[in-house]
């Protein structure tokens, strides 16, 4: 069931992304289930100010998304940077161990990009780093997932 909100949470933050919002910064706070969503094609929109991890310094963030599905909250935030997918994962995994996370699966290579996973108290974070051959910029999706 966990893995069913992180692959709809996912499935969202992506279709988002690729759709290209026509405007510079667009919110839709109702998507069936009060799910609430802000997007943006061009401009840097703010870092989620209750997400338990950093943005990737010199990242741009162009999706912000937080819904609760049952007794669950997904938060998710997609990055764009230049950077590898490797070096970003790695420094999700690098800071994870600084403070006090528990890696659940240790970073790994995905053949586009990275992914890793970690716990720490009721929240459970999914990361994917990911770049398409020939594709200028590495997509960083980051999940949270609360327990209440």
């Amino acid at each position: 069931m966990q893995l069913k909100r992180f692959a709809w949470s996912g499935c969202l933050l992506l279709a988002l992304a690729l759709s290209g919002c026509s405007t510079v910064m667009q919110e839709v706070h109702e998507i069936g289930n009060g799910t609430k969503v802000t997007a943006n094609s061009t401009d840097n929109i703010q870092w989620p100010a209750d997400f338990p991890v950093p943005q990737y310094t010199g990242s741009r963030v162009t999706v912000a998304a937080d819904t609760t599905i049952e007794k669950t909250r997904v938060r998710s935030a997609l990055q764009v940077t230049k950077d590898s997918p490797e070096a970003s994962c790695k420094f999700y995994c690098d800071w994870f161990g600084k403070n006090g996370w528990t890696i659940k699966t240790a970073a790994m290579d995905i053949g586009v990009g990275w992914t890793t996973a970690a716990e720490k108290g009721n929240d459970t974070i999914t990361l994917t780093a990911m770049q398409p051959k020939g594709a200028p910029e590495t997509t960083l999706t980051i999940s949270v997932s609360t327990k209440k």
